[in-house]
């Protein structure tokens, strides 16, 4: 919402707006998760944050999949719960569900997707078989890793957040994709 309202407020100058090879990447929604948000909701936030700097600009958008994050839930009914079984299911949404073709159909050769989480995953871990262990370990049925075990510590000291390290690896995923959007 934050970030919506500041684009819908002037965010973008005028010469953003107007270049044609504005390049941006967006990596948005873990903090809506964070917040108690749902994943329909996270999704339909970040379908709406990239439909309006599509619509504001004549630039192309690379759209990140969520990075995968360890610490548990603070609050609500999922409290000391994990985020990985919502993230996956966002990223689904993302990469090749529903959101992704409603912005390619409208946004054609506009938006791009990538996911570059695997590298912050500990090792051995998938986030999609990860995902499914977890809510299968939250739920009694079978033991799985604990948040603090999913996440590379190296590269997210506090199991969210990218350290200078993190950084570089996302920005080696990101900028082949950025390259490729002519």
């Amino acid at each position: 919402q934050h970030l919506l309202w500041r684009l819908q407020r002037g965010e973008l100058s005028a010469s953003m707006r107007a270049d044609a090879q504005l390049r941006m990447a967006l990596l948005i929604g873990t903090n809506n998760l964070g917040k108690g948000h749902t994943v329909e909701q996270t999704v339909r936030g970040i379908v709406a944050c990239a439909t309006e700097l599509l619509n504001s600009t004549r630039g192309s958008l690379l759209i990140n999949a969520l990075l995968p994050r360890g610490d548990r839930r603070k609050r609500g009914k999922a409290r000391g719960r994990g985020f990985l079984g919502d993230i996956a299911a966002v990223n689904g949404e993302l990469m090749s569900g529903g959101a992704r073709r409603a912005l390619e159909s409208t946004f054609p050769r506009r938006v791009h997707f990538i996911d570059c989480g695997a590298p912050f995953l500990a090792p051995g871990v998938a986030l999609t078989d990860t995902a499914s262990t977890w809510r299968r370990a939250e739920s009694g049925v079978a033991a799985a890793p604990g948040p603090q075990d999913v996440v590379r510590r190296d590269l997210m000291p506090d199991r969210l957040h990218p350290n200078a390290a993190g950084h570089r690896l996302w920005s080696a995923c990101l900028q082949p994709a950025l390259q490729r959007m002519g």
